[in-house]
């Protein structure tokens, strides 16, 4: 394996904030914090999408062709095909090698590459090793295990695999994820996101209450199971008055504001700044998002660094980075999970509890100054 002796690091990531688009910041927060140990600097792998499917709103909002700055950090677009469907998706990928050594050519040569997907990004990583050496980390997240489950023949399972086999380190989110590669003999290791120290707060006092404030924060999308907790709450019958609070917005509000009917304890709060969630989260003594599909869920992090107990999902998100029935809890569906919310509302006991132990362990673990040298750990042992 090629040697260099630099600092540069090359990010590869597709699903990143664009000009066109918003998206999770989660990538480019990495980024910035850790140029001040590295040089860093970001390939975005962009679709193209050519007439006529560039009128179709899914596509509406893919990148252009020219670099731009995020703060102080260089983006450059990197066009690519994608194939419709998912046994498709990604087989032009080898015939795009030309513009990755044309690309590399035209760069000062990093010492690593880390993608943030397996596919895309990976592939590219892949292939800069194939040509020039440089060895790459690979973030593995929970879309990327829809290519593993493929079957046996699919040439894009065959290409991920490929992708994750000749990594030199793996990044998974979740102990789920782990467990998940595991299973196809792929070793990786566990390194969350994180959140900012000064989102810490602690209540001032925690003692048993006859009024229980929940919390939901999320997009109104079908995976997010809103409307259990929406269901749980309108069949809670004990002796305490219960409030919901439901911040977000998405293609789902009619159905959910109907389906809260016209209960005065369920409000919908609309979509809230970062600050103003925070504030909410200080306010709640439960939060409870039972959603499927989590590569980690950094509100469930933000929750508990404001002392709230936690309701999540067994086998996805923050399942195992968290003990469960200690430090957060976690239902398997609808009926487990409405049993769990009504007894946390009943048992302060356990509730305080809960709130107290998964404060102390993001106060320890997840905030960002822990996490980033769990990354500069891992960069420093690839190159």
């Amino acid at each position: 394996m090629q040697h260099i002796d630099n600092k540069r690091v090359l990010f590869i990531a597709t699903n990143i904030p664009t000009a066109k688009r918003k998206s999770n910041k989660v990538v480019m927060t990495i980024a910035h914090r850790l140029s001040a140990s590295f040089d860093i600097s970001v390939l975005h792998p962009s679709e193209m999408a050519p007439f006529p499917l560039n009128l179709f709103k899914k596509y509406k909002n893919l990148s252009g062709s020219r670099p731009w700055n995020d703060d102080d950090i260089l983006v450059k677009p990197l066009k690519y095909m994608r194939l419709p469907g998912r046994r498709l998706s990604f087989l032009l990928l080898p015939f795009f090698k030309r513009k990755i050594k044309k690309y590399l050519e035209t760069e000062e040569m990093p010492c690593l590459t880390h993608s943030h997907y397996v596919m895309p990004d990976g592939y590219y990583s892949y292939m800069m090793k194939r040509q020039c050496g440089i060895p790459y980390v690979i973030s593995f997240r929970d879309s990327d295990m829809k290519f593993l489950e493929l079957d046996d023949k699919c040439k894009v399972k065959k290409m991920t695999v490929e992708v994750l086999e000749n990594a030199d380190s793996v990044v998974v989110h979740n102990v789920a994820h782990q467990a998940f590669l595991k299973s196809f003999g792929i070793d990786s290791e566990v390194v969350s996101h994180g959140i900012e120290k000064s989102f810490l707060q602690e209540k001032d006092e925690m003692n048993p209450k006859t009024e229980i404030t929940v919390t939901v924060v999320s997009g109104f999308i079908k995976r997010k199971n809103i409307d259990w907790v929406i269901n749980a709450i309108k069949s809670y019958n004990g002796v305490k008055t219960v409030r919901l609070n439901i911040i977000g917005e998405g293609e789902l509000a009619g159905e959910l504001k109907n389906l809260a009917g016209d209960c005065e304890n369920i409000n919908f709060m609309g979509q809230m700044s970062h600050d103003d969630v925070g504030k909410s989260l200080c306010d709640s003594d439960i939060f409870a998002l039972p959603s499927y599909h989590e590569t980690l869920g950094l509100v469930y992090l933000e929750a508990a660094a404001k002392e709230n107990a936690v309701i999540a999902m067994k086998d996805t998100g923050v399942w195992g980075n968290y003990q469960d029935g200690e430090e957060m809890l976690f239902c398997v569906d609808y009926q487990s999970f409405e049993k769990i919310l009504h007894d946390l509302i009943d048992d302060d006991d356990k509730r305080i509890s809960l709130s107290k132990k998964a404060f102390e362990r993001t106060r320890s673990e997840y905030t960002w100054d822990v996490i980033i040298e769990k990354y500069k750990k891992i960069y420093g042992n690839v190159c």
